[in-house]
């Protein structure tokens, strides 16, 4: 995927467990670059910027902002797949 002007899209996201597996997984699977950005370092950096208090928003302005500005992210990589079934008791 890339944006209008040819320039590469790049994903960043603060948690991989849970929830955002599943949305971690469409980007990855289609080869596209997911950086990690640990929760301490997105709760750190917040300090820096302009605003008060803890919204979801101002979270991902955070987390857009240093996966922008950072060279020292590391990228998600696939890892083995899960596959799970249903065992009937």
């Amino acid at each position: 995927m890339a944006l209008a002007d040819g320039s590469p899209v790049t994903w960043a996201i603060d948690m991989t467990d849970g929830e955002p597996a599943l949305l971690l997984a469409l980007p990855l699977n289609h080869g596209q670059e997911v950086l990690y950005l640990p929760g301490r370092l997105v709760n750190r950096a917040a300090d820096g910027y302009r605003g008060e208090g803890k919204t979801d928003a101002r979270d991902a302005y955070v987390i857009a902002d240093q996966a922008r500005m950072r060279r020292d992210l590391r990228p998600i990589r696939p890892g083995p797949r899960l596959t799970t079934t249903d065992v009937a008791g």
